[in-house]
C-alpha cells in the first residue's frame, strides 16, 4: 500500500469522521486513494464509483494498487448484464465502476442497495435538468462522495446538486430554483445568474465548512512533475482500420512494404484521422481534449502538444467554436508571427496555445502555464523531453502536470510507455514499437531514419 503524502492524510483526516464526504482537490493530488481508503473504512460491501471512462482507468489501477481484488468494471455490459452482476450477494467488498451515461442507460441501478457511492468528476450532475442529475438525486444510500478539482467550472450555482447529493440541501436549500430566486439575481445579459450581494461569502464559508478543498500550490508541491493519462476508447472503425493496417500494409488502395510507413499510418488513426485524406474520423481524443480545457482546466493557461498538422489545424477550429481563447504555431507560421504569439500568451491575452512538437522544442518559454497535454507524441525522446521543459521555471511555486492523450489499444500505448522510460533514441523505440506490435520486421526498411509526416 502507498505511503500518503502529508495533505492526504489532512484529507483522510477530514473524511474519517463523515460518511458524506466532499474532496474538492486539484487534478493529481490523490483524492482516489483518500476516497478509496475512506470508503474501505466505512465497512462497505457493494460500492459503485461513477466517473468518465478515462477516469475509470485509474480507480481501475489505483484499487488494484491498494490490493483491492474484487473489481466488476459494468461500464460497455448491457442493461441486464448490469443488473445482474451488480445485485450479486457477495460476502466480500467489492467495487462497481460504470460511466455516467452507463447509469443513465441502466436506471434500475439506483434501487441496487449500495453501501457508497462515489460520483468522481462530479461537475457531470451540476446541471438539475439533466436526466442523470435527476437520477443520481433519487439514490438512497448511507455513505456517498463527490470528487472534483474544479467544481464550480460555469457558475457559484453550479455546487448545488453535487452539494445536495451528499448532503442534503446546499446553503439551507433543498429546491435548486427556491435558491437560485432568493441568492441570486439575473444578470445584464437578461440570461446568467449572478450571486446577490453577500452570496459568494456565504458559498465560500459553506463549501470550506462542509468540504475539503485543496490546491495543487497549497499542497506544496511546487516544481514537481505529475504524469496522468486518459486512456480513451476509440471508435470501432478506428479500431478495425488500425488492426487492418498492422495485418496487412495497406489502407484502402495504399499498400506499402515499409514498416515505418505502417506505423506512421497507425499513429494517424489513434489521433482520429486517414491516413490518406489526412481527414477526421474519429473524435474520440478531439471531444477529451475539449472536456479538459472547458472543464477542470477551464480557469488555467494550457499548452497543447501535437505530432501532426491535421490534429493541430482541427483542435483550433473546434476550440474556437467552443468560445475558447486559442492560437497555434506550426511550420508555415513565420518566425516573426511566433514570437508575438508567444509574447501574448504569456501576456495572458490567450488561454490555450496549441504547438506542433518540432516547431516549439527549444527557446520557447512558455512558462506562464503549469499544464501540458499532449495530444500525441513524436517519437524522439528529445522533442518530449525539449517540450516537457518549455513550461519550466526555476522560480515557479507550484507543480507541473502533463497529460497524455491515449489512445487504448492502439499504438499510443506504446509510444506514451516508451517515452515514460526516456531511454531510447529513434531508431531504437521504432524497433521496440514494431516488435511490440508482434511482427518480425526487417529493419533494413527505414528505421534508422526518423519517423516523416509532421511538417
Amino acid at each position: 500500500m502507498k505511503t500518503l503524502f502529508d495533505y492526504q492524510e489532512r484529507a483522510l483526516a477530514y473524511a474519517a469522521e463523515r460518511s458524506r464526504i466532499a474532496l474538492f482537490m486539484e487534478m493529481r493530488l490523490g483524492k482516489t486513494l483518500v476516497t478509496i481508503r475512506w470508503a474501505r473504512a466505512q465497512g462497505a460491501r457493494r460500492i459503485l464509483v461513477l466517473a468518465p471512462v478515462t477516469v475509470l482507468n485509474s480507480w481501475w489501477d489505483e484499487l488494484n494498487d491498494e490490493g483491492e481484488n474484487k473489481i466488476w468494471w459494468l461500464h460497455g455490459l448491457s442493461r441486464a448484464e448490469k443488473l445482474r452482476t451488480s445485485r450479486f450477494l457477495l460476502g466480500k467488498r467489492t467495487w462497481y465502476l460504470l460511466n455516467y451515461e452507463g447509469l443513465r442507460a441502466a436506471p434500475e441501478l439506483i434501487d441496487v442497495p449500495w453501501d457508497v457511492v462515489i460520483a468522481d468528476e462530479s461537475t457531470a450532475i451540476r446541471n438539475p435538468q439533466a436526466q442523470i442529475t435527476k437520477l443520481m438525486l433519487k439514490l438512497r444510500v448511507p455513505c456517498r462522495a463527490i470528487l472534483s478539482g474544479l467544481p464550480n467550472p460555469e457558475s457559484p450555482l453550479d455546487y448545488f446538486t453535487q452539494m445536495q447529493f451528499v448532503f442534503g440541501n446546499f446553503l439551507g436549500f433543498d429546491n435548486y430554483w427556491v435558491c437560485r430566486q432568493v441568492k441570486f439575481k439575473i444578470g445584464w445579459t437578461g440570461y446568467d445568474w449572478q450571486p446577490k450581494t453577500g452570496t459568494l461569502d456565504e458559498i465560500k464559508a459553506h463549501v470550506h465548512e462542509k468540504a475539503f478543498v485543496l490546491t495543487r500550490k497549497q499542497a506544496g508541491r511546487a516544481n514537481e512533475k505529475i504524469y496522468e493519462r486518459r486512456m480513451i476508447k476509440p471508435s470501432a472503425e478506428i479500431l478495425r482500420l488500425s488492426k487492418h493496417v498492422e495485418k496487412n500494409f495497406e489502407f484502402e488502395d495504399e499498400v506499402t512494404n515499409h514498416a515505418i510507413t505502417r506505423v506512421l499510418w497507425q499513429a494517424r488513426l489513434a489521433g482520429g484521422f486517414r491516413p490518406d485524406t489526412l481527414e477526421m474520423i474519429s473524435g474520440h481524443k478531439m471531444a477529451e481534449l475539449l472536456q479538459l480545457v472547458t472543464g477542470e482546466l477551464r480557469d488555467q493557461q494550457v499548452v497543447v502538444w501535437f505530432r501532426f498538422n491535421e490534429e493541430l489545424k482541427t483542435a483550433l477550429t473546434m476550440l474556437r467554436a467552443k468560445g475558447v481563447k486559442v492560437e497555434g504555431i506550426w511550420g508555415k507560421v513565420k518566425a516573426r508571427d511566433r514570437g508575438r504569439i508567444v509574447r501574448q500568451f504569456r501576456a495572458g491575452k490567450f488561454r490555450l496555445l496549441c504547438i506542433q512538437g518540432k516547431i516549439g522544442q527549444y527557446s520557447l518559454d512558455l512558462s506562464t502555464a503549469s499544464t501540458a497535454i499532449y495530444y500525441s507524441n513524436h517519437y524522439d525522446m528529445e522533442i518530449r523531453g525539449q517540450s516537457e521543459d518549455r513550461i519550466e521555471h526555476p522560480s515557479k511555486k507550484e507543480s507541473l502536470l502533463y497529460i497524455d492523450l491515449v489512445s487504448e489499444g492502439l499504438i499510443d500505448e506504446d509510444v506514451v510507455q516508451a517515452l515514460k522510460e526516456k531511454k531510447m533514441d529513434s531508431r531504437q523505440m521504432a524497433t521496440a514499437l514494431l516488435a511490440s506490435w508482434g511482427r518480425d520486421f526487417r529493419l533494413s526498411h527505414g528505421l534508422s531514419r526518423v519517423f516523416p509526416g509532421a511538417s
